[in-house]
């Protein structure tokens, strides 16, 4: 709040300061009420970073502290038009989208806009991004920015999930994150990683079909420098095979994707990698693995 203020402005200020305070204090460091700012209908004046906003939203107003901003916004648009436009400009920019990610790449998670939180981090300026969406109405989302510019904070999103397995053993690429269709739910169910392999498995819900499919997420696999081979579509089951030169020797990947019996918006997905070849004898052991629990509660 800026300009004149009274005992009760004061006061006012200091108790929303308070109440916006991060509940991790570890994270940025003990609220400074001097360095704080509550902006009723605007945005910070000076952002470390270039965050895109719809032309059509509604600010309701931000809150600022020491590397931390935090922005709350209203637009006249469903939550899933929302993501897709975050998604879009923020993985434009150079924006890593680590929102659900599985320890080794693979499948993301995702089973709705509103799933929360949405993880953003830029490398080259230490920025981390956050992006709740909260739907007020069929076709009105409000939005919650929270950005920290803090190399501490920035560095825990920073770490690849094949560091899960000491680097003299790793000896292929990662697993490329894939994004699931707009609208779409995906659940990544299960992983490993070896010396010389790794595979990843999803169940996605959609209702388009097994040729579109492969079309969706054969790009997301040849942005990280596979080349299809080939590829073929059955009645139940579709499949793609990749090939590229990995860090030391070539590599080849073969995703596949089958729809579950009946059930005609459910399917499978499974990606492997590794090397071209068999592996050696001193390549035959090590390696880690993962799975995603999901639960739900009555009441």
């Amino acid at each position: 709040m800026t300009g004149s203020s009274t005992p009760d402005d004061d006061a006012l200020r200091e108790l929303a300061v308070r109440l916006l305070a991060s509940p991790y204090p570890d994270t940025v460091g003990p609220v400074d009420i001097e360095e704080t700012s509550v902006l009723v209908g605007r945005l910070p004046p000076d952002l470390p970073v270039e965050i895109p906003l719809l032309p059509d939203a509604q600010v309701v107003g931000s809150f600022t502290r020491p590397h931390q901003w935090t922005m709350v916004l209203e637009v006249g648009q469903p939550a899933q038009s929302v993501l897709d436009f975050y998604q879009a400009r923020l993985r434009a920019a150079g924006w890593k989208d680590l929102s659900f990610a599985s320890p080794s790449g693979g499948f993301v998670n995702v089973s709705s806009p509103e799933e929360s939180p949405h993880t953003f981090v830029d490398d080259d300026a230490n920025a981390h991004l956050s992006l709740d969406l909260t739907s007020k109405a069929a076709s009105e989302t409000e939005i919650l920015l929270d950005l920290t510019v803090d190399p501490e904070v920035v560095r825990r999103f920073q770490t690849s999930g094949r560091d899960l397995l000491p680097s003299r053993r790793v000896r292929f690429g990662p697993i490329p994150d894939l994004h699931p269709p707009s609208g779409a739910f995906q659940q990544g169910g299960s992983g490993e990683a070896g010396p010389t392999s790794a595979r990843s498995t999803a169940e996605l819900w959609t209702e388009t079909s097994l040729a579109a499919i492969l079309a969706h997420y054969g790009p997301q696999i040849e942005a990280a420098g596979w080349s299809k081979r080939d590829e073929d579509v059955a009645d139940k089951a579709a499949w793609s095979t990749w090939r590229r030169h990995g860090p030391t020797e070539p590599e080849q990947a073969l995703f596949y994707a089958v729809r579950l019996p009946d059930a005609a918006d459910h399917y499978l997905l499974t990606i492997e990698l590794g090397l071209a070849r068999l592996p050696r004898e001193d390549e035959r052991w090590g390696g880690a693995s993962w799975g995603t629990i999901s639960f739900q509660t009555d009441g």
